[in-house]
């Protein structure tokens, strides 16, 4: 097979010369012959060593061909500013992941000669340091302020280590679960003045089946790096529990507390809006997966003091859902801080029907809150302004269990990003009117009457009781041009069907979305055919059917030279869609 591609590859003088290289560097059988009183096997061996020589020679011609056609490849005539600049972004991404190897430079300096001489010659790339990490690989960051690996628990003498950590650009602490349940003291690892440092993350223990902690507990010295740590601008506070009266909380740009779901996280709503005030540039905020705590707190007493981030460009609250404490500690505490119109919010959290109101902005806990600084407002006042995809329901009950003693009956998830809010109901086995999901649709209206900007409205899971509460809401939107009906009991479309011709309501719908429909659709035909033999216009223009596989054909044969209807089988994405379940 071989000789038969070189023959389709080489020209006729290359495969002769090609076989005269080989003849020439083999053995002849008369020459091993003649040779009786000696060994063959030194003259194989020395065969063998010539065609090794010749091999390495033609791998040096090949691999010299491949450097010059690599030449000609895009990314090879990019600046080699521009692509160091890239391959920093892989060395970056190895530092927050908390790999204790600078594993994409590594890569990268094995790709090819020129790649290599970039990799080596950029110290940048090479700033990841543990003790433990090699020398040759220590020695290419050229003096640069290092991004300091400490895996507790493992072997390290610090004194070894102190020029390297008076130098830290950034410093993450790894700790696993303590099975005495005894804080571990960072003192040790903390002890330095650390005037370079920018960023700190105390990580903890993913999960410790000893002592079924979720979390690590943590000390933290009286006084971190000595107090010498005035460039520190971002905390990341993983699966730890500790103390948070500290100088690291102080003047950060960017915090991120996140991952301890075992309602002891010892952080108070109030020990929050402190940090937070104690960093007015803060620029990015997250909270996520850990448990707010509310202090005993008095409902008809002054409200909490509200803290303005006037910098603040991105924040992600992401608490647990469906646990909705009676204190809302996390309710106050969002409501508490004031933010710019202009920031990215992804808000997952969990409320009451009680807090519905405080949740909309009308509340009377905090009515008294103005905001310091024109164009500062509370975060669910952009999500309502934003709003242009609505969804009201219930969630998946594959994905959601409501066993729980610590939750509230009438517990309501909320789930807001970009120009999307989706406010999902607790689901019920019994027959109550009006049902949790009605009831929560009924109380927004008003709230929802003054932005007319709301454009697409989804109800999920419904029944026969929620029909009369979602046509009232669809009513009360002026712009909506899109409804979706997502796994809808078929009683409940037929009414809604109804609703869209009827002639009370002048209103017409651009599209509805039926996903997963059990209904024949004959319902839907005749509302459609009714409006268009009244008005001479159908009440909808396009009808989208994702994943209805029961559709009458009487019913189709009716809609089509009506509107427009498109059919779509099987899932559009592989993953759900976020806004119909509880993650």
């Amino acid at each position: 097979m071989e000789r038969l591609i070189l023959e389709q590859k080489l020209s006729s003088k290359s495969l002769s010369l090609l076989d005269e290289l080989i003849q020439s560097l083999k053995t002849s059988e008369a020459e091993t012959g003649n040779r009786g009183d000696s060994s063959p096997y030194s003259y194989i061996e020395a065969e063998r060593v010539r065609f090794d020589l010749a091999t390495e020679v033609l791998l040096f011609e090949a691999s010299r061909a491949r450097a010059t056609r690599n030449s000609f490849s895009p990314v090879n005539k990019l600046p080699v500013e521009l692509l160091s600049r890239i391959l920093l972004i892989g060395a970056l991404r190895d530092i927050s992941n908390s790999m204790p190897l600078p594993l994409s430079s590594i890569a990268a300096s094995h790709v090819c000669r020129r790649w290599r001489q970039i990799s080596l010659s950029t110290p940048l790339l090479w700033t990841r340091f543990h003790p433990q990490l090699p020398a040759e690989l220590a020695s290419r960051a050229q003096g640069l302020p290092r991004d300091f690996l400490i895996l507790s628990g493992s072997p390290w003498d610090r004194k070894d280590y102190e020029s390297t950590m008076l130098n830290m650009h950034s410093l993450q602490i790894i700790s696993p679960a303590v099975q005495n349940r005894g804080p571990l003291d960072l003192s040790s690892y903390m002890s330095f003045p650390a005037p370079n440092l920018t960023s700190l993350q105390l990580s903890g223990s993913a999960y410790h089946h000893k002592t079924g902690y979720h979390y690590t507990k943590i000390q933290l010295p009286s006084s971190p790096f000595q107090g010498q740590h005035g460039n520190l601008e971002g905390v990341i506070i993983f699966r730890c529990v500790l103390k948070w009266e500290s100088s690291i909380f102080v003047g950060l740009r960017r915090l991120d507390i996140r991952g301890v779901p075992d309602c002891n996280g010892e952080l108070y709503e109030d020990q929050l809006l402190s940090i937070l005030t104690a960093c007015p540039k803060l620029e990015e905020l997250a909270v996520r997966d850990y448990d707010l705590a509310g202090a005993a707190y008095d409902l008809d007493g002054p409200p909490l003091t509200a803290v303005a981030l006037p910098c603040l460009r991105s924040l992600a609250w992401d608490t647990l859902l469906r646990w909705a404490p009676y204190h809302h500690a996390w309710l106050r505490a969002l409501q508490t801080i004031l933010v710019p119109d202009t920031v990215e919010l992804d808000v997952r959290c969990s409320t009451s029907a009680y807090c519905m109101d405080d949740m909309l902005g009308e509340t009377r806990e905090l009515s008294d809150i103005i905001a310091p600084a024109h164009g500062l407002y509370r975060p669910f006042q952009i999500i309502l302004s934003r709003c242009r995809h609505l969804t009201f329901g219930y969630p998946d009950p594959r994905h959601s269990s409501y066993d729980g003693q610590d939750e509230l009956p009438d517990s309501i998830s909320i789930d807001a990003w970009g120009n999307n809010l989706a406010l999902l109901s607790r689901p019920t086995d019994f027959n109550e009117e009006p049902t949790y999901a009605s009831s929560l649709m009924l109380d927004s209206i008003p709230h929802l009457c003054r932005n007319s900007h709301i454009q697409s409205l989804r109800l999920c899971r419904a029944d026969l009781l929620d029909f009369a509460a979602f046509i009232q809401v669809m009513r009360a939107l002026p712009g909506l041009v899109k409804i979706i009906l997502f796994e809808i009991a078929p009683e409940c479309e037929d009414e809604i069907f109804n609703a869209l011709a009827d002639g009370e309501w002048t209103h017409h719908i651009g599209e509805i979305v039926l996903y997963h429909s059990t209904n024949s659709l004959l319902p839907l035909a005749r509302s459609v055919e009714s409006c268009v033999e009244r008005t001479g216009k159908a009440c909808v223009r396009r009808v989208t059917l994702q994943g209805c596989n029961r559709a009458d054909e009487k019913a189709m044969a009716t809609l089509e030279p009506l509107v427009e209807v498109l059919r779509v089988e099987g899932e559009i994405s592989g993953r759900q869609e976020r806004g119909t379940f509880l993650w």
